[in-house]
């Protein structure tokens, strides 16, 4: 992990900051979930210190919420506990769905981009449902040949923003804000 990435994301998630951010954990949070799993990506720009975040639509499960392109694995209704045997275990199909959730969300994925720009996961675990968030840092180059053909093509996005590090919105996603409150932890 390059030394560049790991100062702006400790930037990012000053010990103030990640209070700000923190999800408590409880049992099984949820009766269900939509697909056997779930997967997206959160984009970093180290080289100007800023991320993408897309704006939900009015339509969909948390509307009007900052949140990073991403979703289901699968097309049914999850219960939780899910019962052991139906979880995902294949850490491909996490990285697959995550990409396939970017250009649905997107457009594309961003020119040039590699999974060895991956630079960390964070994993959001709920009686044995799990969303996989990986963190990828791309280039200014990258950022600037990609922003102007972003497009939503499943029509769940109203606006794509690169925020400032530090100026990020108060109305995140509460997945962004899990992710942000735990992705320090990793390094």
């Amino acid at each position: 992990m390059s030394r560049t990435f790991e100062r702006v994301l400790g930037r990012l998630l000053s010990e103030s900051k990640r209070r700000r951010f923190l999800v408590e954990a409880e049992d099984c949070k949820q009766e269900g979930y939509w697909g056997a799993g779930g997967a997206g990506m959160l984009f970093i720009c180290t080289e100007d210190q800023t991320m993408l975040l897309l704006l939900r639509a009015s339509w969909v499960d948390q509307p009007g919420v900052w949140g990073n392109p991403g979703g289901a694995i699968g097309e049914e209704w999850t219960e939780t506990p899910v019962p052991p045997g139906n979880q995902i275990k294949n850490e491909n199909e996490y990285k697959v769905s995550a990409m396939r959730e970017t250009v649905e969300e997107c457009g594309s994925l961003p020119p040039g981009f590699s999974t060895g720009q991956i630079k960390t996961t964070v994993s959001y675990e709920d009686c044995g449902w799990s969303y996989k968030t990986y963190i990828c840092d791309i280039s200014l180059d990258q950022k600037e040949a990609w922003t102007p053909k972003l497009q939503s093509s499943d029509n769940e996005t109203d606006e794509f923003k690169w925020f400032g590090i530090d100026e990020l919105p108060s109305n995140l996603h509460f997945g962004v804000k899990f992710m942000l409150s735990r992705a320090l932890s990793l390094f």
